[in-house]
């Protein structure tokens, strides 16, 4: 549902976890064929207090016997809301995926029934679609770092649809900080 972020953020957090103390709770799957728990969420916290070495660590392993597709697609997204600088086009799509699994489940299911089972508004998942097939000048935007504001991102995808000339302009003007105020 999300993509796994290595590296420096995660290395982030094991300093954070070293010089302050963490309480970490994980949750995980049955075990499958080869003995090895899935780890539904918690995974990147996980990852940094494995490698702490000055303090202890506590991690509470919530093992479910059963977690459904459905459960897993609530919690990454449950996740990413609670996560420091999530990519709003990575969001965005986990957002989708979430919506396509439902109507996978559900053949008959659509926007708004998808929106009660992931327990998100149908506006959210309106503009994540629209982010989603926003022209690549747009959704660089958010790839690049520049802007992770969704409401910003689906208003200049709705603006490039009536007018690209103007709105191309305006995204290279925010890409050069040429924008008098505030761009999120």
């Amino acid at each position: 549902i999300r993509k796994i972020s290595k590296g420096l953020a995660v290395l982030e957090l094991s300093v954070a976890s070293e010089n302050f103390g963490k309480i970490e709770q994980s949750v995980v799957g049955p075990h499958n064929s080869d003995g090895k728990y899935e780890i539904v969420s918690g995974d990147r916290g996980l990852r940094a207090s494995m490698d702490l070495k000055k303090v202890i660590n506590i991690v509470a392993i919530i093992v479910k016997d059963h977690v459904d597709k459905i459960t897993v697609v609530k919690m990454h997204l449950q996740e990413n809301n609670n996560r420091v600088n999530v990519n709003a086009l990575e969001n965005a799509s986990a957002i989708l995926r979430g919506v396509e699994l439902c109507k996978e489940l559900d053949s008959s299911s659509n926007d708004k029934k998808a929106s009660v089972v992931l327990d998100i508004p149908t506006t959210v998942i309106s503009k994540s679609r629209s982010i989603c097939n926003a022209p690549e000048e747009i959704k660089s935007l958010s790839s690049e770092g520049i802007v992770q504001d969704t409401d910003t991102l689906y208003e200049l995808t709705k603006a490039f649809n009536k007018n690209p000339g103007a709105t191309a302009k305006l995204v290279n003007k925010i890409r050069t900080n040429d924008v008098p105020g505030n761009v999120r």
